[in-house]
């Protein structure tokens, strides 16, 4: 068996009841995309509206956009300006690396398949996380994998769910040995050219000597380079085709809420193109001020020092991911996926912290995770209603305490990063600290 420092890796034996909530979402999945092959079409979209989620043209419509893409790329047409063999027209908005599968036999009938292969390694990723085995934790991770994003993300197959499962490998292999966390560095970088963000879970090299981690890192830096400089203008092509400078209401980013509170008063005819400027710089001193306050006044430090080491792992990169996505990209709310990273940590944290005024503060951020990867199924219904202005008024407060909501945990989340990263061995290494 695999050892860590902190004991052995999880196996199907030791797992106890945190085998519920991945059978639960595997369930789920399972029940809706039956709907469809039934032919129950109706049946399909109407389940998917409780979860919040409107259903694409058919089931894994993301993956189809990639295998589109390749498909008509051997074919010679340019699917960076358009796609005309995807079901959306949509143009390529992902990496250029993709493209390279061309030299394969891909056609859109590959979409089931190949969504099916993601949607079974997300899934087979869940039990990979090391979560807590009490009644509490169990219940909070059936809700969170059986959640509107969780649903969401498996019924378009995106390529978040690959992003995901590479992460939580790489959090797995970490603890059993230098080549088993060579592998899951590796797995880190071919997420990261195959879809840029996921290149800043790379921050888990702390966790190696410093000398390891500069030659890693290095090796790294090297292969992203050689990837992506002979494709540099097709990657700032494929970047510009991102959705930006918009509001969605089935997104998350820093600049959601900076974009959306223009957009409502300019439905009322009111025209202030200054505020949005001053709420950002406004909402970053908020979440700054958040982070410092609870660097120094609460033991929130002192608590992720002593989690056990896959725990912290999981906070570091989870953490680093959900908030550089949130303060540099417009994601569309399946990437709420990423939230899952956090919970087995912040669990963790509730029980080291039981009878302490610390314990509040995790338990509020795992109750604002378990809202953000609902708020679909909450917020659907609401908007679906809005005629009144009663309706309207609650929706309108429906959508700034969610966006408050991400705020506050992208704060939190940067304390709790930072406390983790001081841990590591690089840093130390760095500043010549004790271990």
């Amino acid at each position: 068996m695999w050892q860590t420092q902190d004991g052995p890796l999880p196996t199907p034996r030791s797992l106890g009841w945190t085998w519920l909530g991945p059978c639960v979402a595997f369930l789920l999945i399972a029940l809706i995309l039956g709907l469809w092959f039934l032919g129950l079409e109706q049946a399909y979209r109407a389940v998917l509206r409780v979860f919040g989620v409107e259903a694409g043209p058919f089931p894994f419509f993301d993956v189809h956009a990639i295998t589109s893409a390749i498909e008509c790329a051997r074919a010679g047409v340019d699917v960076i300006a358009a796609n005309p063999c995807d079901a959306g027209a949509r143009p390529h908005t992902y990496s250029p690396l993709w493209l390279r599968a061309a030299a394969l036999p891909v056609t859109r009938a590959w979409s089931l398949p190949a969504g099916m292969v993601l949607v079974m390694a997300f899934l087979a990723s869940l039990f990979l996380l090391p979560w807590p085995r009490d009644l509490f934790s169990i219940v909070v991770g059936v809700a969170a994998m059986a959640s509107s994003a969780v649903v969401f993300a498996l019924e378009r197959a995106n390529n978040d769910l690959l992003v995901f499962a590479l992460v939580a490998g790489a959090l797995w292999t970490g603890h059993a040995g230098l080549a088993l966390r060579m592998l899951g560095y590796a797995g880190l970088v071919a997420a990261g050219l195959l879809k840029f963000y996921p290149l800043t879970a790379l921050v888990l090299l702390a966790r190696e000597r410093l000398p390891v981690a500069l030659a890693v890192g290095m090796a790294c830096l090297l292969v992203v380079a050689l990837a992506f400089v002979p494709v540099a203008d097709d990657t700032l092509r494929a970047m510009r085709n991102i959705p930006a400078n918009i509001f969605a209401t089935d997104a998350f980013g820093a600049a959601n809420a900076v974009r959306g509170v223009p957009v409502g008063l300019a439905h009322y005819g009111v025209q202030l193109p200054w505020l949005g400027p001053v709420l950002m710089a406004g909402l970053l001193v908020y979440a700054l001020s958040i982070s410092v306050r609870l660097g120094r006044g609460w033991r929130i430090a002192e608590d992720v020092q002593v989690l056990p080491t896959a725990e912290r792992d999981g906070l570091l990169a989870g953490g680093v991911l959900v908030a550089a996505c949130f303060l540099t990209a417009h994601n569309i709310y399946y990437r709420a996926i990423l939230l899952l990273l956090l919970l087995p940590g912040l669990l963790r944290l509730a029980r080291i912290a039981k009878g302490r005024a610390e314990r509040p503060i995790y338990v509020a951020a795992i109750g604002v995770i378990l809202f953000l990867l609902w708020s679909p199924a909450i917020r659907m219904p609401l908007a679906e209603n809005s005629g009144g202005w009663i309706v309207g008024v609650v929706l309108g407060s429906f959508d700034v305490a969610r966006e408050a909501a991400w705020w506050w945990l992208t704060a939190l989340l940067g304390i709790l990063a930072w406390s983790a990263l001081r841990t590591m061995p690089a840093w130390r290494d760095l500043f010549l600290t004790q271990h």
